[in-house]
Parts: C-alpha cells; structure tokens; sequence
C-alpha cells in the first residue's frame, strides 16, 4: 500500500502582510526613504461611495527617494493584478527617469533594489 503524503496549504500573504514586510525590509538600505500611500474607498451616511485618500488614482503604494532618484512600489499578493491606472503611473515613473516596479514578496523587494542599485529603471 502506498503512503499518503498530506501537503500543508500555506495562505498566501495579503498585500498589507507583504506592504508591512517591505517597509520592515527598507530598513537594509541606509538613505532609502519611503512614503506610504493610503487611498481607499468609503461610503457616506446618504449610500454614496466616494474615493478618499492623498494620492492619485493608481499611484504606487510606496513612494519614496534612493540616492537622489524616485521610487515607486506597488504591492500585490499572489493573485493580485495590477490596474490600468497602476501601469500607467509606474510607466510615468519609469519615463521620467524613476525607479517603478511591482513586488509580492519581500524577496522580490530586495531583488527589485539590486536592480535599482545597478541603475535599472524596473
């Protein structure tokens, strides 16, 4: 008779868990400065919904400066997909000499920053 070998299902980490790890990890990098960008939806006491936040649609989730160039991160979990609005602000990063990328991990995050230490735009 053969063994039945029973496979963990590990859940995949939500964007936030990612985000949170990320920011922990940017501590690596000495001169690295990154902002959060909170943007959401609500709804107010009339059943509208509205979009609040400080930022433009699609702008990345950390914005920040690495050695006197601008960055751009946007967080996704495994399955997430990045909008329209998403690419097209990263491709507006990248187009005027910024850094601007999509990690869903933390190892993707320190892969993404050997590619900006080597002067890459993605």
């Amino acid at each position: 008779m053969g063994v039945t070998k029973r496979i963990a299902c590990v859940p995949s980490k939500t964007e936030s868990q990612i985000l949170s790890e990320i920011r922990k990890a940017a501590n690596d990098y000495p001169g690295l400065v990154l902002w959060r960008q909170s943007q959401g939806g609500a709804v107010s006491r009339n059943g509208q919904t509205y979009r609040a936040g400080l930022s433009v649609n699609g702008a990345s989730d950390l914005l920040g400066i690495y050695r006197s160039r601008f960055v751009a991160i946007e967080i996704k979990s495994a399955k997430g997909r990045v909008s329209d609005e998403q690419r097209l602000f990263l491709q507006l990063v990248r187009q005027h000499g910024g850094f601007a990328c999509v990690c869903r991990s933390v190892e993707e995050f320190h892969a993404a920053m050997e590619r900006l230490e080597r002067g890459e735009d993605r």
